[in-house]
């Protein structure tokens, strides 16, 4: 029998089978793991950008130039690329700085300020100074004179050969002392900063007449910062903050005394090709290889054939190594000229052999010192090693320099140049560089006196004395008069009258020497001047007579770009003022009037405004003048009132 089933119980039916679960949480859980692993390698790959990636700096010489538009542009176009690196900055700096300098300086005879090519070398391979290295030359872009910067990181070996810069600045850190926490990075440190015609020099200078005519110095300045940086940084932003602030002090610091010396001395003109003799390789010096003395440059430059600095470290005393290489180099032909062997009395050794100079030397940095792996005064303990330099210097003869000057009289230089050379003139050349100025006529008080002092030396007296007088008429035009004060009261009291060093200006002589009287009532004609000529004017106030000179020079914005400004000196009553005003227009307006470039008050007389345009296409400018008198001042102030 078979049992019905009951109404109860369920029908024995198969469900439809469910869909499968466990499979889709499986794709979902490969992709979060795919995702969970791609996020984790995005962060392996940021922590190691972060944390890892070094800091884009130079790993070469770099160099920048004054291109088209003034700015200081890198020579070649292209930068130092290492690949991707990761640079973040979140942060702030506060900074305590302070900077102190000092500097020597030795004029001989005509010398003037050469400071168109600059080359920086960096002692150091710390990232900080590397990091404030690398941005240095950007800090001299304002200075408009500045017309190339080299910049040599640590490490690099300075190419045979080349011309050689006018001024040297070498990096050194001395002290860096840190301390860091998650958000911040606390700083304490000391760098030694030196300028000088080149990488070294001797505290015993020597001048003759193969000296270059130009400013002889050595500058040292000491940069003590101490800062803490708070915020986020990447490892290739680290100090990131802290080189900019260094870089910009040390930039500041040699700004301030680079303008200072470049507005008392002047710059050095440009010198024909025939100064600059070719590269001439140096002879051997048998006592290099034994102290395996490193080579830091070789280079030709102004009157030389080749200028090589080695540098050396020993432990040996001065004395002895002084005397060592005295009687080495003796034994080879060379005589010497001077030597010091005591620590009081700036030690150092001086040779001749022909034309050609060998110096020896110790640092005059008490600091720059290789780095020491031992402490001295221990008992038993090694003497400390100490730093030599050994200088090169292959000079150009006095037959070779005779013949470059003899050379300028055919090339029709300019007088500048000419009187650049005097102490190095033959008696012949003297003669012919009188005839020369009589005949261009002089046009700066320098060069007047240079011609009174050849008519002195022919024993023309009264030629001299006329020449006495321009030259004393034209010193009121000059800004910083540096000796040349001295050197006119010299002259005349050669002369036998010393009263031609005060004598009062005449308005004949004022007329004569191209100056423009300004007049009530007269208009002044525009004037066209080129770069750094000046143009003279003079007025009568009080039964005095006063002048005012105004010219243009070239001068860089902050940003570096070419800009040109005024500046100018006034004299009245015995006293001088001078100073710049705004930057000049590139080109001229159309139909605007430009605003003046320079107000001045004209004592006695009212006061001038003048414009000067730059126009197109060449370096000459043109000035224009306009004369306010008293009476159209106090019209002008009416009229703004009845305007308010």
């Amino acid at each position: 029998m078979f049992e019905q089933p009951s109404a109860a119980d369920p029908p024995n039916v198969t469900d439809p089978p469910a869909a499968p679960i466990r499979p889709r949480m499986r794709r979902l859980r490969r992709w979060m793991i795919v995702i969970l692993a791609g996020f984790v390698a995005l962060l392996g790959v940021v922590a190691v950008f972060w944390f890892s990636n070094s800091p884009k700096l130079p790993s070469g010489p770099v160099r920048l130039v004054r291109g088209h538009d003034g700015r200081l542009v890198p020579a070649s176009g292209a930068e130092d690329q290492r690949g991707a690196w990761l640079e973040v900055q979140a942060g702030k700096l506060a900074a305590q700085d302070t900077f102190s300098s000092s500097s020597g300086e030795i004029r001989s005879g005509p010398a003037r300020f050469a400071c168109r090519r600059l080359a920086i070398f960096n002692r150091s391979n710390r990232l900080l100074l590397q990091r404030a290295g690398a941005e240095l030359p950007e800090q001299f872009a304002q200075l408009g004179f500045i017309e190339q910067v080299d910049y040599h990181p640590h490490g690099v070996q300075c190419e045979e050969g080349l011309a050689a810069p006018d001024v040297v600045i070498v990096l050194d850190l001395v002290k860096l002392e840190e301390s860091v926490t998650l958000l911040s990075r606390k700083l304490e440190v000391e760098i030694s900063v030196t300028a000088g015609n080149s990488i070294a020099s001797s505290r015993a200078g020597y001048t003759d007449h193969l000296t270059p005519p130009v400013l002889c110095f050595h500058w040292e300045g000491t940069l003590r910062h101490r800062s803490t940086t708070t915020g986020l940084e990447s490892s290739a932003a680290k100090y990131k903050l802290a080189a900019a602030d260094v870089a910009k002090q040390i930039g500041d610091a040699l700004v301030k005394q680079f303008r200072q010396w470049h507005e008392k001395d002047g710059p050095l003109p440009e010198l024909p090709e025939v100064f600059y003799p070719p590269y001439e390789q140096p002879p051997p010096l048998p006592f290099l290889d034994a102290y395996e003395a490193k080579r830091l440059t070789a280079c030709h430059g102004l009157m030389n054939h080749n200028e090589t600095f080695w540098q050396l470290a020993t432990d040996a005393a001065t004395a002895d190594v002084l005397t060592g290489v005295q009687r080495q180099m003796e034994s080879a032909g060379w005589r010497t000229s001077d030597i010091s062997t005591e620590q009081t009395k700036l030690p150092h050794l001086r040779m001749t052999c022909e034309g050609a100079v060998l110096e020896v030397f110790p640092p005059r940095r008490r600091d720059a010192r290789p780095p020491q792996t031992f402490t001295g005064g221990q008992p038993g303990a090694p003497p400390e090693a100490t730093t030599f330099y050994v200088r090169y210097l292959d000079r150009m003869t006095q037959a070779e320099l005779t013949d470059a000057i003899e050379r300028t009289f055919s090339d029709d230089v300019s007088s500048d140049v000419l009187l650049l050379f005097e102490q190095s003139w033959s008696q012949d050349q003297r003669q012919r560089v009188l005839e020369i100025l009589k005949t261009r006529r002089p046009t700066t008080c320098e060069a007047w006196l240079a011609l009174a002092g050849l008519h002195h030396d022919l024993k023309q007296v009264a030629e001299a004395r006329d020449a006495l007088v321009r030259a004393q008429t034209l010193l009121r035009t000059v800004g910083n008069q540096g000796d040349l004060p001295n050197r006119i009261r010299q002259l005349a009291k050669k002369l036998g009258d010393e009263k031609l060093a005060e004598v009062e200006p005449d308005p004949a002589i004022f007329a004569e020497l191209g100056f423009v009287e300004l007049k009530p009532g007269v208009e002044v004609p525009p004037i066209e001047l080129a770069l750094n000529e000046p143009a003279h004017f003079f007025w009568r106030a009080d039964a005095k007579l006063a002048t005012l000179s105004v010219s243009a020079v070239r001068e860089a914005s902050p940003g570096g770009a070419a800009q040109y400004q005024l500046v100018h000196v006034k004299s009245f009553r015995g006293g001088r003022s001078w100073g710049q005003g705004t930057h000049i227009a590139q080109e001229e307006p159309e139909r605007l009037a430009p605003p003046p470039n320079l107000s001045v008050s004209l004592d006695g007389l009212g006061h001038a405004e003048i414009t000067v345009v730059k126009l197109p296409g060449k370096k000459r400018f043109r000035l224009s003048t306009t004369l306010i008198l008293p009476e159209d001042e106090a019209e002008e102030d009416e009229a703004k009132e009845e305007g308010s």
